[in-house]
């Protein structure tokens, strides 16, 4: 993957964009017809119109990479978007049904530390910790918050402004699973896990869902924890 000098003049005004605006905007300074893009992308037409409209629940961390390589911008530009957007939903609609029972409920409280976007420098550790209510009407026994990344592509601000690709750097974690407390109908329990950021100026993010015993997701396709941060220095 290149980022050609059209592509990093335009970042600041694609960060003012929706998602959709962007992709269709950056597909006719291509001279690429959406259909074109889906091909790259290996998505059918269809899927990328629900995508672009806003009706297709978490597309994946794949799906938005391969959308990013279709057009030739940096991943995390997508991510980001994307990201922002899904959270601006998730606060007009925090709450969520579990997949299976619907008197299974959560609503998403608040970062309590590390909100999104924070700054770090390279390597270093940090605690990132969320707060969730258990809306539903049966208490959570033996559930576990894991995490569904393994990487994400950023990208590097070189010593002299340029920004590079990435397809390795990632947020470290110490493990790929922390336990729920046992948490009551109506309480609120606060999930922490243990990062490290990695080595070199960087936007990366890390995303999680809590399970069940069996390893299913017990809410909807929407409802993920993010941890973004930017990291600044050498």
């Amino acid at each position: 993957m290149t980022l050609t000098r059209h592509v990093r003049d335009a970042v600041p005004e694609w960060g003012r964009d929706c998602l959709g605006a962007l992709v269709r905007r950056r597909a006719q300074q291509l001279g690429m017809p959406l259909a074109l893009v889906a091909e790259q992308a290996d998505l059918t037409r269809a899927y990328l119109h629900r995508l672009l409209s806003g009706q297709t629940p978490n597309p994946g961390v794949r799906t938005l990479q391969k959308l990013a390589n279709a057009l030739n911008l940096p991943a995390m530009t997508i991510f980001r978007l994307y990201a922002d957007e899904a959270s601006t939903q998730a606060r007009t609609a925090r709450r969520h049904t579990g997949r299976l029972d619907p008197q299974d409920a959560l609503i998403f409280v608040a970062d309590i530390t590390v909100p999104d976007h924070s700054l770090m420098t390279p390597g270093e550790r940090f605690t990132k910790t969320w707060a969730i209510q258990n809306a539903g009407e049966k208490p959570w026994i033996g559930r576990r918050l894991v995490r569904l990344d393994t990487e994400a592509v950023v990208a590097r601000r070189e010593p002299n402004g340029v920004l590079t690709p990435l397809l390795e750097s990632h947020i470290q974690c110490l493990d790929q699973w922390v336990e729920v407390p046992p948490t009551l109908p109506g309480h609120v329990v606060e999930l922490s896990v243990q990062l490290r950021a990695p080595e070199g100026s960087s936007t990366v993010a890390s995303i999680w869902r809590i399970e069940d015993t069996e390893g299913q997701a017990c809410f909807g396709e929407q409802c993920h924890l993010y941890c973004v941060i930017t990291v600044m220095g050498s």
